[in-house]
């Protein structure tokens, strides 16, 4: 699209605009957020489910990429998918569930994703390499020190203090770590704690010879939830999870909530079903003490499962976005906080949750 049309339409408009043109024009290389991906390659699924759905434009290219999607999905005994009509030749994708969400990328969209780490602060900070294994650090994009994980818990709630930090030499595999930058290309910043908590998988990609440490992004260092001093639960923990249950989700929030001396953890989701909150968190709950060790040694050792499920109604989110951005809100401020949202936030939800149940009743 023109940058003066891209440019003054909200997020949602934009990618609904992008999906219009591509299905006249082709689609090449796709670049864009993994959770848009998976999220565009379910409701493309179930749109063309759809036969008498008027919403595809009625233009001679549509029409012809369309025939040419239904042929191919006819002949493999299935519904159109995203790759029938965009037969792409490279997806690039982040975010913290790409690796979580490659083999759903891969059935809808037909190839593996590339994933990078970046931010705004220190520009792109690791890529794959073609093995398409974990993350590379790229030494030319800034100067790296690592803050260790256990320097970070003790320090944490003091802004004054001063953590030591490792270099890249010695980062030890298995370990999580903060990352410190110093730009090599101006910037605005000079010595940076990103807040980012990285781990270690490897001191090297020994399929594609590279001789540097291999990463994965785990999570942002101040969104991790602390349960009894036995597991601090990440974002990424959450995502995984979730997945692992095959639950179709529209978005959720989870927190640790205290009262008195009972704590839990409790999420907040929007489902697309009609499983009760009780049955959600049973099977979440057995798929949390598989994938963190540490929330397994919870529940074995103390006999404890902190984890509470609250299910928010059909539209909750989209209500939510809406009514931020008819406020004026920034685009990363009209979705809630997945992680430690705070107390009107998630009040907020409820509320929004109780009027749609209200509306439908």
């Amino acid at each position: 699209m023109p940058p003066d049309e891209h440019d003054s339409m909200d997020f949602k408009d934009k990618v609904a605009k992008g999906f219009e043109t591509s299905l006249k024009t082709g689609v090449d290389i796709l670049v864009a957020m993994t959770s848009v991906l998976v999220k565009l390659g379910n409701d493309f699924s179930e749109l063309s489910q759809n036969k008498r759905d008027s919403r595809f434009p009625k233009h001679p290219a549509v029409l012809y990429r369309l025939v040419q999607a239904l042929l191919r999905s006819k002949l493999e005994h299935r519904s159109i998918l995203p790759k029938d009509l965009w037969p792409v030749k490279a997806i690039i994708g982040w975010g913290i569930d790409t690796r979580i969400y490659r083999e759903q990328v891969r059935q809808t969209w037909g190839r593996y994703p590339y994933e990078l780490h970046a931010s705004t602060e220190a520009g792109i900070m690791a890529l794959q390499s073609w093995s398409k294994s974990d993350l590379t650090l790229l030494p030319t994009s800034n100067f790296y020190e690592f803050i260790p994980e256990e320097e970070w818990l003790a320090y944490r709630d003091d802004i004054f203090a001063q953590p030591s930090t490792v270099l890249l030499p010695e980062v030890e595999p298995g370990k999580r770590y903060e990352l410190v930058i110093t730009s090599f290309h101006g910037m605005p910043f000079i010595r940076y704690r990103l807040g980012h908590l990285i781990k270690v998988t490897a001191p090297e990609d020994t399929e594609a010879q590279v001789n540097l440490p291999q990463t994965t992004f785990e999570s942002r260092a101040d969104d991790l939830l602390d349960i009894a001093g036995f597991t601090r639960i990440s974002e990424k923990t959450v995502i995984q999870t979730i997945a692992n249950t095959d639950c179709k989700y529209e978005d959720w929030t989870v927190r640790k909530e205290v009262d008195g001396d009972k704590v839990t953890l409790h999420l907040y989701i929007e489902m697309d079903g009609n499983r009760s909150a009780t049955e959600i968190a049973a099977l979440l709950q057995d798929e949390l003490t598989k994938t963190d060790p540490g929330y397994r040694d919870l529940e074995r050792m103390i006999d404890s499962q902190p984890l509470k499920v609250t299910i928010l109604n059909p539209g909750t989110f989209a209500d939510y976005y809406t009514q931020k951005k008819e406020i004026g809100a920034e685009l990363l401020q009209r979705k809630p906080p997945r992680m430690n949202a705070p107390d009107e936030i998630v009040r907020e939800l409820l509320y929004l949750s109780n009027a749609r149940e209200v509306i439908k009743v």
